[in-house]
């Protein structure tokens, strides 16, 4: 009887380990079944792939011709400056869902409403400047007195003024044809749009306005904020 409660005994111990190794068996697929779902995760599009192809700004008007003009919306950015002196103006321009877009002998004609944005950059020697904006020769003036702007006054006493709030324009609007140095860009409504106008202001203040760099990148963040108010995309 006792030999045979120890045979039993080592039988017992020895299909222990079978039954561990079914347990390790088990365990090895389940590790082995989670790289797939790993694969099937990296596998899938990035979500800014598809705007790789799209370009970040083009000419307007050149657009227009190539029929590269995004009709579900976009950014469109114009210069007027000054023959004579650093004086800038620039109007920002948000659009969506145009209906048509029209050539004239002035310019584009948008049949859509849309979201302007004024900027305005005032050297120190500019000889009005204690006339409210929207009081100037029609060359020089933005739509807005003083208290209806942002303003950053740089260390060379250049003035940097944007509007506090975006002006809605409705049904349609023009963008004239750029004469001189002027120009007008469309930037398309990508992923990055606001990083590539905010750059794009940094630049275009500082090497046709003369406000120092460094806080010509302080007068493009504000005009962003300003961007950022446009209800045209809501």
């Amino acid at each position: 009887m006792a030999a045979k409660a120890k045979s039993k005994a080592k039988a017992t111990k020895k299909a222990k380990p079978k039954a561990a190794a079914k347990a390790k068996s088990k365990a090895k697929v389940t590790k082995k079944a989670k790289p797939k779902a790993t694969s099937k995760a990296a596998a899938r599009p990035k979500p800014k792939a598809a705007t790789k192809a799209t370009p970040k700004a083009l000419d307007l008007f050149r657009a227009y011709a190539d029929g590269q003009l995004p009709s579900e919306g976009g950014y469109i950015v114009s210069s007027f400056f000054d023959a004579n002196s650093p004086y800038s103006r620039y109007e920002v321009v948000a659009y969506s869902n145009v209906k048509s877009i029209v050539l004239t002998e002035d310019g584009l004609v948008f049949q859509t409403d849309g979201n302007k944005l004024f900027v305005l950059s005032e050297p120190p020697g500019y000889a009005s400047k204690h006339i409210e904006p929207f009081r100037r020769h029609s060359t020089e003036q933005i739509p807005h007195r003083f208290a209806e702007l942002e303003v950053l006054t740089t260390r060379n006493q250049t003035k940097v003024m944007v509007s506090k709030t975006p002006v809605m324009t409705y049904g349609s609007f023009t963008i004239l044809k750029p004469a001189g140095q002027n120009f007008s860009f469309v930037f398309y409504n990508a992923v990055d749009v606001l990083g590539s106008l905010e750059r794009f202001f940094g630049v275009t203040l500082n090497k046709e306005a003369g406000v120092p760099k460094a806080e010509s990148e302080k007068a493009a963040r504000l005009v962003i904020d300003g961007v950022k108010k446009f209800t045209i995309w809501t």
